[in-house]
């Protein structure tokens, strides 16, 4: 991870495209509703269930892992069923 000097210290830089970015995180809070089998978010289950603090950066953290799995799904090198996901 990359870190930018500030007056306020070290702070993570927000790599990317902003947009994308913020329909990754909005993705995974519909995915955890509608899709609660999904693979990443069982392993991530425990940190879900704390405080909201955690449960935002457990979310972040999750929405790297969705860019990584579309990638995944759309290069044909996992299924839907490897990735936990239900067809609608």
């Amino acid at each position: 991870m990359r870190f930018a000097r500030s007056a306020m210290g070290c702070r993570p830089c927000l790599l990317g495209n902003g947009r994308v970015r913020c329909l990754l995180v909005e993705a995974v809070w519909r995915f955890l509703l509608w899709q609660p089998q999904w693979k990443a978010a069982v392993k991530h289950k425990v940190k879900l269930s704390e405080g909201a603090g955690m449960k935002k950066k457990t979310v972040v953290a999750l929405a790297r892992q969705l860019a990584v799995d579309l990638w995944r799904w759309h290069t044909g090198r996992a299924t839907l069923e490897d990735l936990g996901w239900v067809a609608a």
